[in-house]
């Protein structure tokens, strides 16, 4: 659970540093490749955020709820 918590913590970090430097930092040439990365980056954290999500919810549900699901 450390390991995942930690790889989704650094992909929100990360991805929200990309973001500010997407919307601060392109040049004005470069501006149309820089919103398919700035969309991709939102993807990303909004990804890294469910899953941080549901995994705690999966991994707070106790397993006589899991084993009645199979």
């Amino acid at each position: 659970r450390l390991v995942h918590d930690s790889c989704f913590t650094a992909c929100i970090l990360l991805n929200g540093i990309l973001i500010s430097l997407i919307l601060f930092k392109t040049p004005a040439y470069l501006r149309s490749f820089s919103i398919v990365l700035f969309y991709l980056s939102i993807v990303e954290v909004s990804t890294a955020i469910c899953s941080l999500l549901i995994f705690r919810k999966v991994m707070g549900t106790s397993t006589h709820i899991i084993d009645s699901i199979r």
